[in-house]
């Protein structure tokens, strides 16, 4: 006996019965223990670690004026890189003492 649809809030109704849903999964499942289909990962969350380790880089935050943000914005444009990349050069630059 199939049972009936349940629509759910948030949920568009595409036609499908709990029992298509069990056997689609059943299916799924079967295919994946036999070696068949295909695994996707979930994506990695956040921008890539700049120190080439697992761990997350640290972030430094500060206040400028918006002129100063709109010529660090338009160097960055010309130069081809981000703002973030940028900053960073600029950092790096003064704590080096160049």
């Amino acid at each position: 006996m199939a049972r009936t649809r349940r629509p759910q809030n948030g949920y568009i109704d595409i036609g499908l019965t709990d029992d298509d849903v069990d056997t689609i999964v059943e299916e799924t499942i079967e295919a994946a223990l036999r070696g068949q289909g295909t695994w996707h990962p979930a994506p990695s969350r956040g921008r890539p670690s700049l120190n080439g380790k697992p761990a997350p880089s640290p972030h430094v935050g500060f206040r400028v004026t918006p002129e100063l943000r709109d010529s660090a914005e338009a160097l960055a444009r010309d130069r081809g890189i981000t703002l973030s990349q940028l900053a960073r050069e600029a950092l790096e630059h003064y704590v080096a003492g160049t």
